[in-house]
């Protein structure tokens, strides 16, 4: 039988001038640690901050509401795809983003189809009030039933909207599942 010879060092003595100090033989293991990633980069906490912020954002509170918040998030996120990790993280994962931006492209149409929907009722909601103000009764009937026929579109845009972002989230949600923990990598984190 033949014992590893790490395992059967004996104890060495250390003179340091006050004294003897005695060393225990090293570990014949080598341990590893498990390092945890670093904290995330201030900017992407602040980016995660203002999308909550976006999110709780009342549309009763005042108009400006949203659209404030938008801004801060977009030059945010700017500042945040500006980051040298950011750029490594997009070049290793191409494939991924190629994904995202198709995604984002998807949800802009779906913004601006909903954004016409929105301008043509408003554009028919004014022509009714013209009609009242005018007292002109058989120009009413008309803006009335494009009114109506402006409405509808719009409630049967938004329908195909919302299916279409369902689509789309649950798209993501199985793509970052398939992903797992892997990618997890590669988020860019700054100490």
């Amino acid at each position: 039988m033949h014992a590893c010879p790490l395992v059967h060092w004996k104890q060495q003595s250390l003179d340091l001038g006050f004294g003897s100090y005695t060393m225990d033989a090293p570990n014949p293991y080598h341990v590893r640690s498990n390092s945890l990633p670093s904290k995330s980069h201030p900017i992407l906490h602040q980016l995660n901050e203002k999308l909550l912020r976006f999110s709780y954002c009342d549309a009763r509170q005042t108009a400006s509401c949203p659209v404030d918040s938008l801004v801060d998030i977009y030059n945010d996120s700017e500042d945040f795809l500006r980051l040298p990790l950011v750029h490594e993280a997009i070049r290793r994962q191409h494939i991924w983003v190629d994904e995202i931006l198709d995604e984002t492209l998807i949800l802009m149409d779906m913004c601006s189809k909903m954004n016409d929907a929105i301008a043509r009722v408003r554009e028919q909601q004014a022509g009714v009030l013209s009609a009242l103000r005018r007292r002109d009764h058989t120009a009413l009937r008309g803006q009335i039933g494009a009114c109506i026929l402006a409405q509808k579109k719009m409630t049967k845009e938004l329908a195909n909207s919302l299916g279409t972002l369902q689509k789309t989230y649950k798209s993501v949600s199985y793509q970052s599942q398939d992903r797992g923990s892997s990618q997890d990598d590669d988020v860019p984190c700054v100490p």
